[in-house]
């Protein structure tokens, strides 16, 4: 069952419900099933990192989606890889362009603008060596669009989330969620870029990424019967936090 998360809903539209998130823009997102580990958003393009050569990704990556800066191409482990196989993109965990221990974001400009993006947000980090842990941040042109946190992506998540889904190394790293989000622009503008920061001063962790999909021909989003849906919607997944189950 999916759990549909809110951006920027006017207030009118939940009748007083919920006040307007304007922390996320005009980013909304929507969770996969616990253990899935790709979009079931039809009509999407997915770049799986599988046929690509693994190392530091040093120069311009040019993929079916976009073009990848920094970061590198993993094979698969406890932390990421979907299916437990092949391979992943990662960034932080001294993979950065300079080696050395700040992190560089990963930055994903899309061939085309986008209305939508997925993508399998594994091992997510939250407040590692007292930061703020993984985060996405959206971009239309220079213009930020929002910068989502895994605090914020993973705050509804049930303890299903927790742990490793895949293959030989389902339930290993079990305090962490793995969890797929769907991403979609619902304010008029579109997204053109993705920054992936570790947020790990120390960059001893990494941001693990898999399946990076988006739709040839993006939905439209913009109708009020469909912002209405997303609200109340919303409104149930915010009675789902206390089903979160966090370790001690």
């Amino acid at each position: 069952m999916k759990i549909t998360k809110i951006g920027m809903v006017p207030c009118c539209l939940l009748g007083g419900l919920l006040a307007t998130q304007s922390l996320y823009a005009q980013i909304t997102w929507t969770d996969e099933a616990a253990g899935v580990e790709a979009t079931t958003v039809p009509g999407t393009i997915t770049e799986n990192f599988d046929s690509l050569a693994t190392g530091n990704v040093t120069s311009a990556l040019v993929t079916p989606i976009g073009t990848l800066l920094n970061g590198a191409i993993t094979t698969a482990n406890e932390y990421g890889g979907a299916g437990g196989t092949g391979n992943f993109y990662v960034v932080g965990n001294n993979v950065n362009a300079g080696g050395g221990p700040t992190p560089v974001p990963g930055i994903l400009t899309f061939n085309s603008p986008q209305s939508y993006f997925g993508m399998w947000w594994s091992a997510a980090d939250s407040g590692i060596n007292g930061t703020a842990g993984n985060s996405v941040t959206f971009y239309d042109g220079a213009t930020v669009l929002a910068t989502l946190t895994t605090a914020q992506v993973t705050a509804g998540l049930s303890s299903f989330y927790l742990g490793n889904p895949s293959g030989s190394y389902a339930g290993q790293n079990n305090t962490q969620d793995y969890v797929y989000l769907d991403f979609y622009d619902t304010g008029g503008a579109t997204i053109t870029s993705v920054d992936f920061n570790n947020g790990d001063a120390s960059n001893s962790s990494g941001f693990e990424m898999d399946n990076f999909s988006i739709l040839a021909a993006a939905p439209d989003l913009s109708g009020t019967l469909w912002l209405l849906g997303l609200g109340l919607s919303a409104v149930a997944a915010f009675g789902r936090r206390a089903d979160k189950g966090f370790p001690g």
